[in-house]
């Protein structure tokens, strides 16, 4: 089995693992890194790869910041609606829930 870690210059890893049983991951480790940075806002990251998991068990991870859910249009009219301050204001909220 081979693992997967992702380290950044201070020496935490990230608290994501990829595990595959087989002799090699079928998504490139610099695929990979680029979007572990960019899911975690950090970098540049190392990639580590070995036949156990590297991360020593003890240390703190970093975790991905949590994940923002978007806005559905019912809650961006309902907000816009309740920030409206004027009649064109109301307006153009209730035109953006009709396109």
């Amino acid at each position: 089995m081979k693992y997967r870690r992702f380290r950044r210059q201070d020496g935490r890893f990230l608290d994501a693992l990829l595990t595959v049983d087989a002799d090699e991951f079928s998504t490139t480790a610099e695929s990979h890194r680029v979007d572990h940075e960019a899911g975690y806002k950090v970098g540049p990251l190392e990639v580590v790869e070995t036949d156990r998991d590297p991360w020593d068990g003890r240390s703190e991870l970093l975790h991905a910041p949590p994940r923002v859910r978007p806005q559905t249009k019912a809650e961006a009219v309902r907000a816009a609606m309740t920030n409206a301050r004027t009649l064109d204001e109301i307006k153009a909220a209730l035109l953006d829930w009709l396109e």
